[in-house]
């Protein structure tokens, strides 16, 4: 019987030195890092692809229940990662100034 094996779990278990059990697939970012202990507020059953910056994916199981996905199983890509950015609550808008112009001279 053959045993169907995600495009994912396949790279996992042919790059050297990805960390993937060649036998499972199983990578050991998953078991050491919960989403909800990386980014405050994520459900701890998102996916964790990278810890730094997190990349969390959401497991199809976990979209059907909702017509709308909630944002503690949105998913979450990063380049960067402020210290502050981890978290789904808004960062405070005290010391921030916003300046509009415009691309026409004034009359």
């Amino acid at each position: 019987m053959q045993r169907f094996h995600s495009r994912r779990s396949f790279l996992l278990r042919q790059l050297p030195g990805s960390g993937g059990n060649r036998r499972t697939g199983a990578s050991p970012i998953s078991r050491l890092s919960s989403a909800a202990d990386l980014v405050s507020g994520k459900d701890a059953r998102l996916e964790v692809l990278v810890p730094f910056p997190a990349v969390l994916e959401t497991p199809l199981p976990l979209l059907i229940p909702d017509r709308l996905t909630p944002k503690s199983l949105l998913f979450v890509r990063n380049n960067a990662q402020p210290a502050d950015a981890a978290t789904l609550n808004a960062a405070s808008p005290d010391g921030w100034k916003i300046t509009l112009t415009a691309a026409f001279p004034d009359r």
